[in-house]
């Protein structure tokens, strides 16, 4: 067992070390633990299935890991390493979710084949390298004669694998490292969608590099949507977090801010969207709720054809990123607006805080470090601020028209 004393944005924090457990305290005021998850980068080559190959192709399989915007951010991340790879013998599949596939993966060539994110399995020898994607890429596994096939992946590997012995923390404790892994992207200036960039050898922008093709959908038909003009509205977080989640407005401020738009901009329709009733409550003055009424395929051609788009940080604004479909107002409390938030978007971040603090915790987005409860950087939001900034992007439209 083992102490030591780092410190992190000026503050003293001490590490225990309890063999396979870590806690993190302030002095006595305990924060968070987190195991230490042993990396499977070494997979004994006779406990490997040996599957001969009769082609020339160099096979890599690609797990992506995280929620919608976490696998989106990895479907890009696939099509810039085809293309710095430029090899018609080097075939990519890719292990996500089905909806994933659905939505930003139909008829994209950069793929050769997709499978479902748990059938990806180190073991059993169908590829010449193994990559998994969350927040870094990592090579698990691969055929060093293989992939001298190609010299651009070979030295991509070697930096992938620089990266990791530098920096073991981000790959080694599960999640309890991503708010520390944002610092490090920042003070790279590189947004969320870049951060898997390693030494920014890919050379991801911040725009999604490939165009999406969306699913067909009747939603904008059904819901007399096709040719109005409308603003949607959503409250709601992924199921890794609870639905009162302290990256979320409170409700009563949405209620105002629908309010006050349909009040002073009758001509536009306001709709929400949420996945259901439970974690997304229905708002006041809403024109049309489409809380649980669609699927996850409409939500893209929805928020591609609405004129603005009001919402915390969370996986809908990463969606109408990357369909190209406007500026979004995105709210933000625990997390960084610098590294979370697009160019485009109005974010709106309060001052009451002087950091964000995404895993300084554990339950981070559940009990606020200085309420121990609800977030005071998000209920400092005030409803006026918000509706200034919506209230001026509508009269600039105006006056455009």
């Amino acid at each position: 067992m083992s102490d030591k004393k780092v410190k992190f944005l000026g503050v003293p924090i001490y590490i225990k070390n309890n063999e396979d457990e870590y806690a993190f305290k302030i002095g006595k005021l305990p924060l968070f633990k987190v195991k230490y998850i042993a990396p499977k980068q070494v997979v004994d080559q006779k406990n490997r299935k040996e599957i001969k190959c009769l082609s020339q192709n160099v096979r890599i399989g690609i797990q992506l890991k995280g929620g919608i915007g976490d696998q989106l951010v990895g479907c890009n991340y696939v099509n810039m390493l085809s293309n710095k790879l430029a090899d018609n013998n080097i075939k990519i599949d890719v292990f996500c979710r089905k909806y994933i596939k659905e939505l930003f993966l139909q008829k994209q060539t950069f793929i050769n084949k997709i499978y479902p994110e748990q059938n990806f399995d180190i073991k059993d020898g169908k590829y010449d390298v193994y990559i998994r994607l969350d927040r870094f890429p990592v090579v698990l596994w691969y055929d060093e004669k293989q992939v001298q096939k190609n010299v651009i992946l070979l030295k991509y590997i070697k930096i992938l694998e620089d990266f990791r012995k530098a920096y073991p923390r981000f790959f080694n404790f599960g999640t309890g490292f991503d708010g520390m892994s944002a610092i490090y992207s920042i003070i790279n200036k590189k947004k969320r969608i870049q951060q898997c960039d390693v030494d920014a050898f890919l050379g991801i922008e911040e725009k999604i590099s490939y165009k999406i093709i969306l699913p067909e959908s009747s939603v904008l038909d059904d819901y007399h949507l096709k040719g109005r003009t409308y603003i949607t509205v959503h409250r709601g977080s992924d199921t890794n977090h609870t639905q009162n989640s302290n990256k979320l407005w409170p409700l009563e401020a949405y209620n105002k801010l629908v309010g006050m738009i349909k009040e002073q901009y009758p001509q536009y329709l306001v709709v929400q969207l949420g996945v259901n009733e439970v974690r997304c409550p229905p708002m006041q003055n809403i024109d049309i709720n489409l809380v649980g009424k669609t699927q996850l395929t409409d939500i893209p051609d929805i928020l591609k054809h609405s004129l603005l788009h009001i919402d915390s940080e969370g996986g809908f604004v990463h969606i109408r990123h990357a369909v190209e479909g406007g500026i979004s107002v995105v709210l933000f409390g625990p997390t960084s607006k610098e590294f979370f938030g697009y160019s485009e978007n109005i974010n709106i971040r309060s001052t009451i805080c002087p950091h964000w603090c995404e895993h300084i915790r554990e339950k981070w987005d559940e009990k606020c470090i200085l309420t121990n409860g609800e977030a005071l950087c998000m209920k400092s939001i005030s409803v006026e601020e918000v509706y200034s900034e919506v209230a001026k992007f509508l009269s600039e439209r105006k006056v455009d028209e």
